[in-house]
């Protein structure tokens, strides 16, 4: 899946979609399009999500490998109101393509 991931975001994984910017919450990071709303679900804030990197020379890959199999493995939560969601791995890929409005439908 890691492959997966990385293949669907990039034809040679030198740069992550950097065409928003690197402080909004859609703003992406690592080969894997990481992006600052998901990250912060794992722990991971916005400077954290800088470190990571958003092109080959920057990029943390161990850092990015590490928050990607967070997701993938379910180690996340969103709380929406007074309910909590714990993450599942289809959650985890929902949420990457569709973002948080793709995720909640």
């Amino acid at each position: 899946l890691v492959i997966y991931v990385a293949m669907q975001e990039s034809n040679n994984m030198d740069t992550s979609d950097t065409s928003k910017g690197d402080t909004e919450l859609s703003s992406n990071f690592c080969p894997f399009n990481l992006n600052i709303a998901f990250l912060g679900l794992v722990g991971c804030d916005l400077h954290c999500a800088r470190a990571l990197g958003q092109r080959y020379e920057d990029y943390d890959m161990y850092g990015c490998v590490r928050y990607l199999l967070k997701g993938l493995r379910g180690e996340w939560q969103m709380v929406i109101g007074e309910r909590t969601y714990q993450g599942t791995t289809c959650d985890f890929l929902n949420f990457h393509r569709g973002g948080e409005a793709g995720w909640r439908n």
